[in-house]
């Protein structure tokens, strides 16, 4: 029978208490605590997606019945990843979930309010955003997303064999699209594509690689920045921060901002694939007999994880780090630490494989491989809970996972599928891409709420999802 920690690793991983902020009428103005009887804490609405907004209101009564004024209300919020509130009982929206609202004043503490945060909406709508007779996709050795804040980033080989390097906003029209760059023949060979959030709030970054060699930064679709000559590799982009591995050799740790230039964060070791996340990072540095896993706060570097084989599963967001091991799943808390504490999710060994784990911060998902069976697996840290997500014993391709917002993608084959967030397995659809098939040559990508795929209806084309 297969073991699991999961709840108990929960309780150890999110021991950081809830949010909680003083407001609800304003400042306290001279009031007598022993007056509080009764707090009753009631909104307009009692549901909203993540990014939105909304006011919880307190009322404050005696033991009359009679409203009480400038009463300086303590809210709390059970799961402060799904939402926080703020002094005047502005709540915001974080991450799909239910949580609860209470309010406390005068030793008196109000019933919870309950709130649900909806997954981001998903209306099955897709786009064709480009239709024509040449090559759009990611280009070759791509396995990083090229989509973000609703923007999509591609290129195209021009019938003059010239490549051009795209961008296009969802809010735009079919072929309505921002050229950041044309790479001109015989020197146009584009690789290494990848996009992510930049360091403004609506902003992102691209880069990608020219001739196997020269590397180039561009931010909201700006000519572009020439890096240099750096091999550059695996790369991961995240708020303005380009994280990769310098080749030809060096395997060194390079990191990119448009503040602060290029800057060199590790040359000592054998170091692979930096994933980035709010300026932080995490990396392989490998050794002879296996692999660790180097943790980077934004000013100082630790290992966080050892005995991995080399080429080990990890992914890292917003400080919380997912990564396989002899079959399993484990975790480490950076927000917590030093020291860091891995803990296990799962805890089957061989007889029940686990890999392929992907996370966005607040939930992880991973392949679980149970005799000829795989399945997709969902798990909620901050609101507990274990979901199964895929509807059929099919082989999956673990690699094509991803999740964001509690929205999860992954491949069958040559199959799509869409998980919208709900943790419910009858929610998963397989996209239908209708006449024009997904070419199984460049991987899917999530963002936002927004899906994209290249197809190819003789040759390759790009859609979205959202």
């Amino acid at each position: 029978m297969r073991k699991s920690i999961f709840k108990i690793s929960l309780f150890l991983l999110f021991l950081t208490g809830v949010f909680s902020a003083c407001g609800a009428g304003g400042p306290g103005q001279n009031f007598n605590a022993a007056q509080v009887a009764s707090i009753e804490l009631r909104s307009n609405q009692d549901s909203l997606r993540p990014g939105e907004h909304l006011m919880v209101e307190a009322l404050v009564r005696d033991a009359q019945g009679n409203l009480l004024a400038q009463v300086p209300v303590l809210f709390e919020v059970d799961v402060p990843e799904y939402a926080e509130i703020d002094p005047q009982g502005l709540l915001q929206a974080l991450y799909p979930g239910l949580v609860q609202v209470t309010g406390s004043a005068g030793g008196v503490r109000s019933a919870p309010l309950p709130l649900t945060v909806l997954p981001l909406e998903h209306l099955g709508q897709i786009t064709r955003l480009t239709d024509n007779d040449l090559a759009d996709d990611w280009g070759p050795n791509n396995f990083w997303r090229t989509t973000a804040r609703g923007v999509v980033l591609w290129q195209r080989i021009l019938a003059n064999a010239n490549v051009e390097v795209l961008l296009h906003d969802r809010q735009d029209a079919v072929n309505d699209d921002q050229l950041i760059a044309t790479v001109s023949f015989p020197n146009n060979d584009v690789d290494f594509m990848a996009l992510g959030t930049g360091a403004g709030l609506d902003s992102v970054l691209a880069s990608y690689r020219v001739n196997l060699s020269t590397t180039f930064a561009s931010e909201d679709g700006a000519p572009p920045v020439n890096l240099g000559d750096q091999n550059q590799e695996e790369n991961s982009i995240d708020m303005g921060c380009f994280f990769f591995r310098e080749g030809g050799g060096f395997n060194d740790i390079q990191r990119y901002t448009l503040a602060q230039g290029l800057v060199e964060l590790a040359d000592v070791g054998d170091l692979y694939g930096p994933i980035g996340s709010a300026c932080q990072a995490v990396w392989e540095k490998r050794g002879l007999a296996g692999s660790e896993l180097v943790f980077f706060d934004g000013a100082d570097q630790e290992t966080v994880a050892g005995a991995l084989p080399m080429f080990p599963q990890y992914d890292f967001k917003n400080g919380i780090l997912v990564f396989a091991r002899g079959g399993d799943v484990f975790v480490v808390d950076t927000r917590q630490g030093p020291p860091y504490v891995e803990l296990p999710l799962t805890q089957d060994g061989m007889a029940v494989v686990e890999d392929f784990p992907k996370t966005d911060g607040v939930s992880v998902v991973f392949r679980r491989s149970d005799g000829g069976a795989q399945h997709i697996v969902q798990l909620d840290l901050a609101g507990g809970g274990e979901a199964t997500l895929s509807t059929n014993n099919d082989p999956k391709a673990g690699i094509s996972l991803a999740i964001d917002q509690k929205q999860v993608i992954w491949t069958e084959g040559a199959d799509l599928y869409f998980h919208p967030g709900t943790m419910d397995s009858v929610d998963t659809v397989q996209v239908d891409t209708g006449l024009v098939p997904r070419d199984v040559n460049f991987p899917p990508h999530l963002h936002d709420g927004l899906v994209t795929w290249v197809g190819n209806d003789g040759d390759t084309e790009i859609f979205t999802l959202e």
